[in-house]
């Protein structure tokens, strides 16, 4: 069983809110957790948070474009 991926994300951000509702459309699979990182406890740097995305996966954290690599593996309309 594949592990999902959890995506932290800044749901005070406009940008960031409308990308993870159409990223939520895209995850047909639903492979993806999405967590508000204000609205909830996060062992991350919060203040990168604030300017990138962050996902989760096999016990690493990744951020900005490379975060977006991870997820791109997950959904298959980036396939």
């Amino acid at each position: 069983m594949t592990r999902r991926i959890e995506v932290l994300y800044d749901g005070e951000c406009g940008l960031c809110r409308r990308s993870a509702r159409i990223l939520q459309r895209l995850d047909i699979l639903r492979q993806l957790d999405w967590v508000d990182f204000r609205r909830t406890s996060v062992d991350v740097d919060t203040s990168r948070l604030e300017h990138e995305m962050a996902a989760r996966s096999g016990g690493r954290t990744y951020f900005g474009f490379s975060a977006y690599r991870v997820l791109s593996w997950r959904v298959p309309v980036f396939w």
